[in-house]
């Protein structure tokens, strides 16, 4: 006999805050594993949500109240020990949290929490389910990608510099880039305007060119960078 799995999404958003990459949390409001953290995620609803996508979108509004600038369909799972009450499948996406964007502008909601990716990681936070090698997996996605793509850009604020990129590849990869193929590679993609006029100074140290995208997806890079 055969018999339906638990259909789920789990949605792993990243943000980039004083210079630390952190992962969105949400402290369960049920059982199983009511109050511990896990990553935002829900069921499918197969009356209402029509794709994935709207059902993503759905689970996020109904979760956190808001939708991240940049969000990725990047793996699946699935087993018969990953959730206590069925055997189960999720769909997980990575997910992107611009520094302009309104959700950090204030306070978060009581039940979410930013946690350092590091720490997810590590085990040195508890996290429900099999979340913590669900966080693991996007975040092995991500740094592929920032290795071999622009999607470090998805991070930035309306202004940054080219530093500031630098910076959040060191934080992402775990070693600092080589600086000049950094640089070259966003320079001659045709992906950054100058701010004329403009600079900015970050962490103290000395001022440097500002710049704006017209980057909305990811640009693919050739070959990966290597390190500094």
């Amino acid at each position: 006999m055969y018999r339906n799995p638990i259909v789920t999404i789990d949605t792993v958003t990243f943000c980039w805050q004083n210079e630390d990459l952190l992962v969105l949390l949400e402290k369960r409001a049920k059982e199983p594993f009511e109050g511990t953290l896990a990553v935002p995620g829900g069921f499918i609803h197969t009356d209402e949500d029509d794709t994935l996508a709207s059902g993503r979108d759905r689970i996020l509004k109904e979760k956190v109240g808001f939708l991240p600038n940049y969000m990725e369909q990047v793996a699946a799972v699935g087993s018969r020990e990953r959730d206590p009450r069925e055997w189960s499948v999720s769909i997980i996406y990575l997910c992107i949290l611009g520094q302009d964007n309104p959700a950090l502008k204030g306070a978060l909601p009581e039940n979410l929490q930013l946690a350092k990716v590091s720490d997810v990681i590590n085990g040195n936070i508890k996290l429900a389910f099999d979340h913590r090698l669900v966080v693991k997996r996007a975040y092995e996605e991500l740094a592929i990608k920032t290795a071999n793509s622009s999607i470090p850009l998805m991070f930035m604020p309306a202004i940054f510099t080219l530093p500031m990129i630098m910076s959040l590849h060191k934080e992402i990869l775990g070693h600092m880039p080589n600086k000049m193929s950094l640089y070259k590679r966003y320079q001659h993609s045709d992906i950054l305007s100058e701010v004329a006029g403009y600079k900015i100074a970050l962490g103290g140290r000395s001022k440097s060119q500002a710049y704006t995208t017209r980057n909305t997806e990811p640009m693919l890079f050739g070959g990966m960078l290597g390190t500094g």
